[in-house]
């Protein structure tokens, strides 16, 4: 096993999250370890998302979409989580995706951003370009950050477990003392070895877990890495029942599953069985789109 290297942070993971990690980071002049499984950055769910991302409506109502927030989660929510994301979800969208990475989301005839509605959305405020809109954005954050020099990028690379003083420090002392985790051990799918990073900060943004389930539409490395690697760290975890699922994908048996876009039943589209019945409706009315 080589000696490793040393960053300030370690993000593991290099979708839309880890990169805006990245980029943030960098711009306090930390240097950056980005690693991610795939062949190149394009490999994860962030790239293969259709629909668009929650900006401001035109009535810039924020308590709409803090109730709305509140409905699809049967008002189970961390209201604090909720409050974050009315107050700065916005903002983080103005100050990354279009002030910083300029994503050319679509816009009308007057040149002002193009809004359409998704599931439980009460007004217009999605963000979008086109039916690629994970794409778009992915694109700009992949360029910004390859600009970025502080910040080094690593694919076919994955995490295999988080480096913990109370398992792997050398000194003996600290492992009767608080858990901290100062990076993580890391395997080289082309040089097929196991190497060390060791970081001051180790951010976890793995994604979700889609290929759990036999039907996904999922990016293959969409397995739950980050929740696996906490776990064997003594994190607790918590809400793991809690699975988004999209109701609608393109379906053949012979050919890869890809979701169709939940925007398309936000502009009226609408879900019907073999007998032409809007069935969605009977279950969850106020959710059928």
């Amino acid at each position: 096993m080589s000696v490793g290297r040393e960053t300030d942070c370690l993000i593991i993971g290099g979708g839309i999250a880890g990169l805006s990690t990245a980029s943030r980071l960098a711009d306090r002049g930390k240097r950056v370890t980005v690693i991610a499984a795939g062949k190149d950055l394009s490999h994860c769910n962030s790239f293969y998302a259709q629909g668009g991302i929650i900006y401001e409506s035109l009535s810039h109502d924020s308590k709409s979409l803090k109730q709305d927030i509140q409905e699809a989660g049967c008002h189970i929510n961390y209201e604090p989580a909720v409050d974050q994301l009315v107050e700065m979800g916005p903002e983080m969208v103005r100050r990354v995706l279009l002030d910083k990475a300029h994503v050319e989301f679509d816009r009308d005839a007057e040149g002002e951003w193009l809004r359409t509605r998704e599931g439980a959305h009460s007004e217009n405020r999605i963000l979008h370009r086109g039916d690629e809109s994970g794409k778009a954005i992915q694109s700009a954050m992949i360029q910004l950050v390859g600009g970025l020099k502080n910040v080094e990028v690593l694919t076919e690379h994955t995490a295999v477990n988080l480096l913990m003083t109370s398992f792997h420090s050398t000194d003996r002392s600290r492992l009767h003392e608080p858990a901290r985790c100062f990076g993580a051990f890391v395997f080289d799918q082309n040089a097929k070895r196991v190497e060390p990073i060791f970081a001051r900060h180790t951010v976890l943004a793995t994604g979700g877990i889609g290929q759990l389930f036999l039907h996904n539409t999922n990016s293959k490395f969409s397995r739950g890495d980050g929740i696996a690697l906490a776990h064997r760290a003594g994190c607790r975890l918590e809400n793991l029942e809690y699975v988004q699922f999209h109701p609608t994908t393109f379906y053949h048996p012979k050919s890869t599953r890809f979701l169709i876009s939940e925007a398309l039943r936000g502009e009226g589209a609408v879900l019907i069985n073999d007998r032409g019945e809007r069935f969605a409706k009977k279950y969850l009315p106020e959710y059928e789109i």
